[in-house]
């Protein structure tokens, strides 16, 4: 069951006297979570051709982004909501651009047909959970 669909963005450092990041050029690095969470992003990155970088699984905070955007990479694969939170705790500015071809990130509820025939209740808790998900992450 389809839970939410978030647009993805390219966030990077705003250059000191510039107004935006460079342009997206070619095979340059960006910023990803573990490789174990999103290899399909990753691949969708490579046909894009950029580069990912994978932060390792116990990087997961604000200040890891924001160190692997300042010595690992370029750009970040970010959300909307992520590039509101990170842009808030950072001593630079970084801005958005788009992605060359858009890329949505997809969450879904995976549940065994079996279960979910069994369960009616499933379903009534499923949606329940992508209104709070929506809420919690869909903004900004």
């Amino acid at each position: 069951m389809p839970l939410l669909s978030l647009p993805l963005l390219l966030l990077g450092r705003t250059r000191q006297g510039e107004q935006s990041t460079p342009p997206v050029r070619s095979w340059c690095t960006v910023l990803m979570p573990p490789l174990e969470t999103c290899g399909g992003l990753a691949m969708a990155l490579r046909q894009q051709q950029l580069r990912p970088v994978h932060l390792r699984a116990e990087q997961s905070d604000r200040g890891d982004w924001l160190a692997g955007l300042n010595n690992a990479a370029e750009l970040a694969l970010v959300t909307p909501l992520w590039h509101h939170q990170l842009q808030a705790c950072s001593s630079a500015p970084l801005s958005v651009q788009p992605l060359p071809v858009p890329l949505t990130l997809d969450l879904w509820l995976l549940v065994h047909r079996r279960d979910w025939c069994k369960q009616p209740e499933l379903e009534e808790r499923a949606d329940a959970w992508a209104a709070l998900v929506n809420r919690c992450i869909g903004g900004a």
